[in-house]
């Protein structure tokens, strides 16, 4: 099966989208993306990814020529064209060609639709475990591709059974790798407001959340998430996804928790709800 991608305005096979080797992508690592799904078919939120994509490029001060509208068309033209049951599609821009290796040139941008293997559904049945680590990220408002303290944390969270990192400063947590993370403590469902990634996911749980519960966005410190009743993390992959352990810390009973799991039954019925409403 061929796959096909978009590059810089044109839509071509995977093997034949290519960048120059002085791109800053590759030279400095600069460069934002974004990710999200589809389900049935269809690209879930995918009007709130590309509004953060394209803030994202602000941050950056990264010219965006590309409207939201063309965005979303050649978006629906590569979910055909690849013809996956379920995909993944990740926007990137990358700093430029540069002739000095330093200063930036006109971004590149690039559309990836991939096949979507979703987490394994034991994941969200038993919980997963994270470990700690003391790092801020660089503009965390943005989201860029530099990964670099994740990767080399890799083979530790492995050898620890964890999926994961949770980042903190040496006093309150901020955020997972790759996730937003909450804490449920006496009722209430509690998240890091400072120096993370807003999420999507994030924000749509907090929507449902304040329906239900006290929410509390705020400095979260270190030491709070070792007292939790309940923990979860959300992105777009794992969508809510329960913690039972940190650091080797069993979290409540060391099960998922009845609040996680009464977001997690929302979130998933908000997200059908949203598909319905955008297939007709």
């Amino acid at each position: 099966m061929n796959k096909f991608y978009f590059l810089n305005g044109e839509i071509l096979p995977a093997a034949d989208t290519k960048l120059h080797i002085s791109d800053l992508g590759i030279l400095r690592g600069v460069g934002i993306f974004d990710f999200f799904r589809t389900c049935r078919g269809k690209p879930v939120f995918i009007e709130d990814y590309i509004a953060r994509f394209i803030r994202s490029a602000k941050g950056f001060n990264f010219s965006h020529p590309y409207q939201s509208d063309r965005i979303v068309e050649e978006v629906h033209r590569l979910i055909a064209l690849n013809g996956f049951t379920e995909s993944g599609i990740k926007l990137v821009m990358t700093g430029g060609f540069s002739d000095n290796g330093f200063d930036p040139g006109d971004p590149n941008f690039i559309i990836l639709v991939d096949e979507f293997i979703p987490p394994n559904p034991e994941y969200f049945e038993n919980g997963v475990k994270l470990i700690t680590h003391r790092h801020v990220r660089e503009f965390p408002h943005v989201k860029s591709t530099n990964y670099l303290t994740a990767l080399m944390m890799a083979p530790r969270c492995k050898a620890l059974g964890a999926i994961d990192v949770l980042y903190h400063d040496g006093t309150c947590i901020s955020e997972v790798s790759r996730s937003n993370f909450f804490i449920v403590k006496d009722g209430k469902v509690i998240t890091p407001g400072d120096n993370i990634l807003m999420g999507i996911t994030r924000g749509k749980t907090l929507e449902l959340a304040k329906k239900h519960y006290p929410v509390e966005e705020r400095r979260v410190e270190l030491s709070e998430i070792f007292k939790a009743d309940e923990a979860f993390i959300t992105s777009s992959t794992k969508r809510l996804m329960p913690v039972i352990d940190i650091d080797g810390s069993t979290i409540g009973d060391g099960r998922p928790g009845k609040t996680t799991k009464h977001l997690e039954a929302l979130f998933n019925e908000f997200e059908r709800d949203y598909i319905d409403l955008n297939s007709r």
